[in-house]
C-alpha cells in the first residue's frame, strides 16, 4: 500500500499525465523507421488515413517542437502553424490538446494545463470504492505541463553511473513504446484507491484502484485477449459484460484480478494478495456502485471521520485509513502502529511540483503515543547520520543522497496528547523514488548493516 501511494506521488508531481509525455519524440520516429523530422514528412503523417493515431499525435508533438527551436526559421512556424491549426477543434482523442500545446510552443507561449478532474468526478470515483474499505486515498495528476525530462526526474546519475541512467531510460522508452503500440496514448487524471482486509488478524486482502482520464477500452480488452492467447492460459481468463461495463478478469490462486471499463474516462482494477480466489472480489457490487453514480461515498465511521476532516478540495492527494487490526496488534510495525486507531495525510502541490506533506494519526493512550514519536525521532535522526557518513564515502552518489537528506530534514514528528502530528516536503515527480533508485544503483549497497526494525522500512 505504501509503495502504490508513493507511485502515486511520482505520477503526480510535474511528470505529466499522458504515456507518450514518456518517450522523446526523437526515440519514438528512429523506433518507427523515421529519420527525417521535417514539416513536409510530419504533415504526410498527418494526412494518412493509415497513420496510426500515436503517430498523428508525435507528428503534431514533433511540428510544435520544430517551431518552438530557437533557430526555427519563420517559413517553418508558418508551415507548421497552417497544419495545426485545424486540428484544434478536432473529435479524436488527444488531438485537439496536443495540437493546441503545439501552437503554443511555436508562438513562444507557455501552454494551459490540461482542466484538471472535476470534485463530482472525484466524489462518484471514489464512491465506487467498496463501503468495507478501511484505508483510501484519492491523487490529481497534473497534466498538461508537457514531455518528461528525464534528465530532470533522474538527477544524480553521472559519472561512473552515467551508462546505467541511460540504459534505465532506454528499457523505460522500450516498454512505453510497446504499450502504445498495443493501447495507444493514455491519459490518467487522477487515481483512488481502496484498501480492504478479509479478517482483522491477516494481511489476506485487495485493493480498487479508480483510474480516470483518456484511453481506449476496445484496445485494452483487445491487448488482454491477445496477452491470454499467447500465453495460453485461456482457462484463466474471462471477458464479459455487466451491462456496459466491459469486464477482463485472470484466476489465480494467489493473485487474482478483475478489470473493469465502463467508458473510455474510466477504468477499475481489482487485485491483491488472497488464497479465496475471484469470488471474493465484490465484483457485481461495485458494478452497481459505478452504474448507480450518486457519488455519495459511504465507509465506516472511523474512515468517514477521518476523510470529513480533509479539505479536497484543495488537496492534489489524501490518504484516511482506520489502522487495521493485524497492523496493531502482531508483527514489528505494531510498535509504531499500536497506539492509533486512525489517521490521515494530506499534500498539496507547490509550484515546482513538490508536495507539502501533513499528517495526523489519533489514539486513546497520550504516553504510549509519546513513546512512539521518541523512537521515530531517534531512528530519524540516526538516518540522517547514517546517510551523511554514506554521502561522503561515496561523493559520486551526491545528487541522488542529497535529496533524499532534503526530504528527511524537512520530516518533522510531534505528539500532541493523543495524537502524533507531521509534516515534510515530498519532491514530486520520480525524485519521490530517488532513495528506492539509490538503494539498487550503489554497488554494494550496505543492507547487512540496517538494524532489525528498519529492515521492515527498507521493505
Amino acid at each position: 500500500g505504501s509503495f502504490i501511494f508513493m507511485l502515486m506521488f511520482a505520477l503526480g508531481g510535474g511528470g505529466g499525465g499522458d504515456l507518450l509525455d514518456f518517450t522523446d519524440t526523437n526515440t519514438y520516429w528512429v523506433a518507427r523507421g523515421q529519420r527525417v523530422l521535417d514539416v513536409q514528412t510530419m504533415s504526410a503523417v498527418l494526412a494518412d488515413d493509415q497513420a496510426s493515431a500515436p503517430d498523428k499525435l508525435m507528428a503534431i508533438r514533433a511540428l510544435g517542437e520544430m517551431g518552438k527551436a530557437a533557430n526555427a526559421d519563420p517559413a517553418l512556424k508558418t508551415n507548421a502553424l497552417a497544419v495545426l491549426g485545424p486540428l484544434i477543434d478536432s473529435k479524436e482523442p488527444f488531438v485537439g490538446q496536443y495540437a493546441k500545446r503545439s501552437i503554443a510552443w511555436i508562438k513562444g507561449q507557455d501552454p494551459l494545463p490540461t482542466p484538471t478532474v472535476s470534485a463530482k468526478d472525484l466524489a462518484a470515483d471514489l464512491a465506487i470504492l467498496p463501503h468495507t474499505s478501511s484505508i483510501v486515498g484519492q491523487l490529481r495528476v497534473q497534466n498538461g505541463v508537457g514531455p518528461v525530462n528525464w534528465d530532470t526526474l533522474l538527477p544524480g546519475f553521472k559519472g561512473e553511473m552515467a551508462e546505467q541512467k541511460k540504459q534505465m531510460i532506454g528499457e523505460a522508452n522500450q516498454g512505453i513504446l510497446q504499450i502504445v503500440g498495443m493501447i495507444g496514448n493514455v491519459r490518467l487524471d487522477s487515481v483512488t484507491v481502496g484498501f480492504n482486509f478479509f479478517e482483522n488478524t491477516t494481511d489476506d486482502g485487495y485493493a480498487v484502484v479508480v483510474a480516470r482520464g483518456q484511453y481506449d477500452r476496445v484496445a485494452v480488452q483487445l491487448a488482454f485477449q491477445d496477452l491470454a492467447e499467447k500465453e495460453r492460459e485461456d482457462e484463466g481468463w474471462s471477458f464479459y459484460s455487466i451491462g456496459d461495463i466491459e469486464v477482463v478478469s485472470k484466476e489465480d490462486e494467489w493473485s487474482p484480478i478483475v478489470i473493469l471499463m465502463p467508458s473510455d474516462q474510466q477504468i477499475i482494477f481489482i487485485g491483491g494478495e488472497n488464497r479465496q480466489g475471484l469470488k471474493m472480489y465484490p465484483i457485481d457490487e461495485i458494478a452497481d456502485l459505478i452504474k448507480k453514480g450518486d457519488g455519495q461515498p459511504t465507509f465506516n465511521a472511523a474512515v468517514t471521520a477521518q476523510i470529513s476532516k480533509i479539505d479536497r478540495e484543495k488537496a492534489d492527494a489524501w490518504v484516511a485509513m482506520q489502522v487495521p487490526a493485524f497492523l496493531k496488534n502482531g508483527g514489528d510495525i505494531s510498535q509504531v502502529l499500536g497506539p492509533f486507531n486512525a489517521g490521515r495525510a494530506v499534500a498539496v502541490r507547490d509550484s515546482e511540483g513538490s508536495f507539502d506533506v501533513t499528517w495526523q494519526a489519533e489514539g486513546d493512550d497520550p504516553a504510549a503515543i509519546g513513546e512512539v514519536v521518541t523512537m521515530l525521532n531517534e531512528e530519524l535522526s540516526e538516518t540522517r547520520a547514517e546517510i551523511r557518513q554514506q554521502a561522503a564515502q561515496e561523493p559520486q552518489m551526491k545528487e541522488i543522497f542529497e535529496p533524499m537528506l532534503k526530504m528527511m530534514d524537512s520530516m518533522k514528528i510531534q505528539a500532541n496528547g493523543k495524537n502524533m502530528n507531521g509534516s515534510m516536503k515530498l519532491p514530486g515527480g520520480l525524485g519521490a523514488m530517488l532513495p528506492m533508485f539509490g538503494m539498487q544503483m550503489r554497488p554494494e549497497a550496505p543492507i547487512q548493516q540496517i538494524r532489525p526494525q528498519e529492515a521492515l522500512e527498507v521493505e
